[in-house]
């Protein structure tokens, strides 16, 4: 031991003697054998009355030991100017950490920052452009031309094969740049944090909760979690508010009623999801208590390895770990059961805003307020239509105009496979519901399950040979001659001509040399009339004429027409 000026007698963390310091020689032996021998010179300690060149020495020496013993070391302690040692105190406040400098830390990749960003907008589109089309589909399925029917599902098809490739490679994109964005995050935090760590003392290492396990499972966990918040979180915020946004103002536009009803049980839904989110969060913080606890006594048993095989204490740490979770199972159990109630009312409250949803757009349909179509499709826009047609009896009319003017929905209205949500259809004065047009008997050929075994052509030449038969007073021929090739075409529409005389007919066709015997002739346009008359008179108004534009179209399409096939 080195000679000093003012010995002292240390004693659990305290100074508990000083030794005279009148003597420089005075030398301590190591050990309680230099105490013992020393002892003669001891007295009990008291503050020195001063001496020559004594109370300042006495007080700083005093002042650095008690303060380097007793304080606990979370920061750092300095000397100021070499006089005194002032604690840095560790009681303050910690100021919340700023989402806007978690994001300043992944400056350096704003690239992919921007891509990835734009990717999650694309991709939170891709939900409303599903229900948008979906809707739409389900649609078709109300028309009545098999046809047709077949070349927009083909076209929906394309449509939702295109949607799948675009949803792949904007998933790619944002996955990628955002995982970019994240590694390079945690791999910052990670080493400011290591960087904070090996900067404290040793003291705080002693502290039960700074033990080598749970610092450990921080460092490598933490760094996750604010990875988590920056890229994940982000990237599912802008995912929703664009899915959000798109299907609002879709909804809005095409059944306001509808719509707003939505709206509103939407906070149900979302507070039932977000009760679910907060119970499972509390359970989750027990079982991860639990496992930094294990983990610390796991990671402390496999350090002392050798120390517990010699006393043969592997029972007794098992008991530990055991006892470690013994706690937090328990309580865990016992939210469980609060749990299990929370998710089923969560569950119950969005079966009951659907069921509100359903129940309340079923009775919009109910009263004509919005179509069928409206509750399903999303994303067309259906127009008014307003038209009113008188069809003579004993007389023939045909139906003429593009595809989508409303020629087969016409025809569906007679049949009656749905009804107009406003003004009524009538035969011979009465309304079209009052009649029951089922037929009695089936086919009476069999021809296979929905007709497998016959082609197109002749299944078309059945059903006319089925109307010919029944004799019917009211013939309806939609694309009557459709599937027929020339030949056979003219043979069967000089048969139906004889047929459609001194009865009422109704006709549908796109190939306007069938029509052109017909009495009258009404074309239609996005649902409206907009020419009426024979086939001569129509054509008489030239260019301008809608009907004579169909049938110039025609002439130019085909160059097996002869020119006595088209009158002007």
């Amino acid at each position: 031991m080195a000679i000093t000026e003012f010995p002292v007698l240390v004693e659990k963390a305290k100074v508990v003697e000083q030794l005279e310091g009148g003597n420089r020689g005075v030398k301590i032996a190591e050990g309680p054998a230099g105490s013992k021998q020393e002892g003669n010179q001891r007295k009990p300690y008291d503050r020195p009355q001063p001496q020559q060149g004594g109370p300042v020495i006495r007080h700083k020496s005093q002042h650095i030991l008690s303060h380097s013993i007793s304080s606990k070391s979370t920061g750092q302690s300095s000397l100021v100017d070499g006089d005194s040692v002032e604690k840095v105190s560790d009681d303050k406040k910690h100021t919340s950490p700023s989402f806007w400098k978690l994001l300043a830390l992944n400056l350096p990749e704003w690239k992919q920052a921007c891509l990835g960003c734009l990717s999650a907008v694309f991709f939170g589109a891709i939900e409303p452009m599903y229900a948008f089309s979906m809707g739409s589909m389900i649609s078709i399925f109300f028309l009545t031309d098999h046809d047709e029917i077949k070349r927009k599902i083909a076209t929906y098809c394309i449509f939702f094969a295109g949607l799948t490739v675009f949803q792949l490679v904007v998933n790619i994109v944002q996955h990628y740049n955002l995982a970019y964005m994240g590694e390079y995050l945690t791999k910052r935090v990670k080493e400011r944090m290591l960087a904070k760590i090996l900067s404290f003392e040793v003291a705080w290492f002693d502290q039960d909760e700074n033990s080598t396990g749970v610092v450990c499972s921080r460092l490598s966990t933490e760094a996750n979690i604010v990875r988590s918040l920056v890229g994940d979180r982000m990237s599912l915020l802008l995912q929703t508010t664009s899915a959000v946004v798109i299907a609002c103002t879709v909804s809005l536009i095409i059944a306001w009623r509808f719509a707003i009803v939505l709206i509103i049980v939407q906070p149900i839904s979302i507070a039932s999801f977000y009760t679910r989110i907060v119970i499972l969060k509390g359970l989750s913080k027990k079982a991860i208590k639990a496992q930094d606890e294990s983990s610390k006594i796991a990671v402390e048993a496999i350090s002392n390895l050798r120390t517990i095989t010699s006393f043969s204490s592997q029972d007794r740490v098992i008991k530990m770990l055991q006892k470690a979770q013994e706690g937090p199972s328990h309580e865990s159990i016992r939210q469980s059961w609060f749990a299990g109630i929370g998710l089923g009312c969560a569950r119950s409250l969005t079966t009951f805003s659907r069921a509100l949803e359903y129940w309340y757009g079923g009775n919009l349909v109910y009263h004509g307020h919005i179509t069928s179509k409206a509750l399903f499709e999303t994303n067309l826009i259906m127009a008014n239509t307003d038209f009113s047609i008188k069809i003579d009896a004993g007389k023939s009319t045909a139906l003429v105009g593009g595809s989508g003017s409303g020629k087969s929905t016409i025809m569906g209205l007679i049949e009656r496979f749905y009804d107009p949500l406003k003004g009524i259809v009538t035969m011979d004065g009465r309304d079209i519901k009052s009649y029951n047009l089922n037929m009695k008997d089936g086919y009476d050929t069999w021809c296979g399950d929905r007709g497998v075994q016959l082609s197109g052509g002749q299944k078309q030449r059945i059903a006319i040979a089925r109307a010919v038969l029944k004799n019917p007073k009211v013939l309806l021929l939609d694309e009557a001659t459709s599937a027929l090739d020339s030949q056979s075409e003219n043979v069967v529409q000089d048969a139906l001509e004889k047929v459609m005389v001194g009865r009422t007919s109704v006709v549908v066709a796109h190939r306007l040399s069938t029509v052109r015997n017909c009495n009258r002739i009404f074309v239609l346009d996005k649902g409206r009339v907009v020419e009426e008359g024979t086939h001569s008179s129509l054509l008489a108004k030239g260019p301008s004429g809608n009907y004579y534009s169909l049938v110039s179209l025609q002439r130019n399409a085909t160059t097996t027409t002869s020119a006595t096939d088209i009158e002007y």
